[in-house]
């Protein structure tokens, strides 16, 4: 592996070796990544320079550590097949190990400071301070308990998961219960209920005691085996997630999954629909209070929330297999009586190959996005009220409601949430990279390029960090731009710093030096405008 290249800068920073091959080198420089933009006042970083790229990372907020998979790159821009895992240690500043990996056999998964390495008939339990092996198991870990010390996950046999789940001491790595839970459609979701309970989402749901694995279940079908159907769309990718808030997955698995809603939860039980019906379940013992059935072949991807009475659903129209979202089932929308589970109202929006992209509460009602179109129902009876089409090819296709996340210029120099830009009209993202402005009326009024666009990433204090075209802008509390840094961060903070990863360095950031440059940035300003 050749070492990495170096600018005459880099000549005079500190170097160190790696701590278990002294031919490898990580070299640490001060380096500016930024200005105060009233001031022109530099802000430094201090920048930490691996011999290959990043290819994925970890930070533990508790051992304050990095845990760094390094992959290079061939010369047709692909990955290698080989590279090495490096834990870095941010409070005295060192490698303290490092690790081959063979990236087409094996893979790291890191749960606080629990690091599984292995491929697929068995895993490795590292040593976070040596990486060393402390123990193996046929089991993939699927999460951790940090209280109790206990990792939950499902037996391999012959490579594949089985439905056996259990519980591993992650001590010694011994088995001290299982429990078999279906797992052919994935896990959709997992909780947390008290200090030794979780609910798994997962066929169904499943409450499980972390120190021996009791619960209840309550089953129910949430997919369907040797589906074939027509593919919709390809997952949302990244960019159109940071605009929408929506990010689409799939866990690969060749058949349909996803035919599930979230999991509902107040005073009165846990809600779930599924493939075959919705149902009010018993939080304390899994009993079925109440259930609905679904004609078949009718629900799909679903939402469920709820008001004092009534818990309404909104049935998408898609299902997810491999790595696509495919038309499934019929959109409609329903409203349920989360008493007696009495259906309120049920509407069967009547398009087909269409599914609903997202919807708007707007006083007492839904706004429906499809790719081709705007719908308004009665939240209290469910019916329709307004309908309008667009034109696909002047407009581009429709793919969601804009995220709060997403700021704009205004004419102060400030920036603004664009959803609260005008809150009378509602913005939509679409194919052809502009956001068309709704009013009341379903009316295109207008359209804004996206490339305008800044997307809120972090808070800290009176400070919004956003980023636009691969640059990271600070905000004051007036959403007026007081810093500029030269990339785009994606910062975890520990203690009173910084930390963000690129290519092939990850950078440190002293959160106390930056907010009392923008103070002081702040209180100049205050200063001019008081003697203006």
């Amino acid at each position: 592996m050749k070492k990495t290249l170096v600018t005459t800068a880099l000549l005079l920073a500190t170097i160190t070796a790696f701590a278990q091959t002294s031919s490898k080198m990580v070299f640490t420089i001060e380096r500016t990544i930024g200005k105060m933009i009233d001031t022109q006042e530099e802000i430094k970083a201090a920048e930490y320079v691996f011999p290959e790229r990043i290819y994925d990372s970890y930070i533990d907020t508790i051992s304050k550590t990095v845990t760094m998979q390094l992959r290079g790159m061939n010369d047709n821009g692909r990955w290698l097949n080989r590279g090495k895992i490096a834990l870095y240690d941010l409070t005295d500043k060192k490698i303290k190990w490092t690790k081959n990996i063979a990236y087409h056999k094996n893979s790291v998964e890191q749960f606080g400071s629990t690091i599984m390495f292995g491929g697929l008939s068995k895993h490795f339990c590292l040593n976070i301070e040596t990486g060393k092996n402390l123990w193996k198991t046929k089991n993939r870990i699927r999460f951790v308990d940090p209280v109790t010390n206990i990792g939950v996950g499902y037996q391999l046999e012959l490579g594949h998961q089985t439905d056996m789940l259990e519980g591993i001491n992650l001590k010694t790595g011994k088995s001290i219960w299982q429990r078999e839970v279906n797992r052919d459609y994935g896990w959709n979701n997992l909780f947390q209920i008290n200090d030794s309970e979780w609910l798994i989402a997962s066929a169904g749901l499943h409450t499980i005691d972390i120190r021996n694995g009791l619960g209840w279940s309550y089953h129910a079908a949430t997919g369907e085996k040797d589906y074939s159907g027509t593919a919709a769309a390809n997952a949302a990718g990244a960019a159109l997630g940071l605009l929408t808030g929506t990010f689409m997955f799939s866990t690969g698995y060749n058949l349909l999954w996803d035919v599930v809603s979230n999991v509902h939860s107040d005073n009165t039980g846990l809600y779930l629909a599924s493939k075959e019906r919705i149902a009010r379940i018993n939080r304390d013992n899994g009993i079925v209070i109440w259930q609905n059935l679904f004609p078949a072949d009718l629900s799909s991807k679903s939402l469920l929330f709820a008001d004092d009475s009534l818990v309404y659903m909104i049935n998408y129209g898609y299902a997810s297999m491999n790595n696509r979202q495919i038309f499934y089932g019929t959109p409609f929308f329903a409203a349920y009586d989360k008493e007696n589970g009495a259906q309120v109202f049920f509407s069967t929006i009547n398009i087909t190959r269409n599914p609903i992209l997202g919807f708007k509460i707007i006083d007492d009602c839904f706004l429906f996005l499809f790719k081709d179109r705007f719908m308004k129902y009665s939240l209290s009876d469910g019916a329709q009220i307004l309908e309008k089409t667009i034109d696909n090819n002047e407009f581009g296709e429709l793919r969601g409601f804009v995220s709060s996340r997403v700021y704009i210029n205004t004419e102060n120099s400030s920036l603004t949430s664009l959803e609260l830009s005008e809150v009378s009209k509602k913005f939509i993202i679409s194919s052809n990279n502009k956001v068309l402005i709704i009013d009341d009326e379903l009316n295109i009024v207008g359209d804004i390029d996206a490339d305008q666009f800044y997307i809120a990433n972090r808070r800290i204090g009176d400070y919004l960090f956003v980023t636009k075209d691969n640059k990271t802008f600070i905000l004051d509390a007036d959403n007026k731009k007081v810093a500029e840094i030269y990339m785009e961060l994606n910062p975890v903070w520990i203690g009173d710093k910084l930390y963000s990863v690129r290519e092939n360095s990850f950078f440190e950031i002293d959160v106390a030096n930056l907010i009392e440059q923008l103070q002081s940035v702040q209180n100049r300003r205050r200063d001019v405008m008081a003697n203006f």
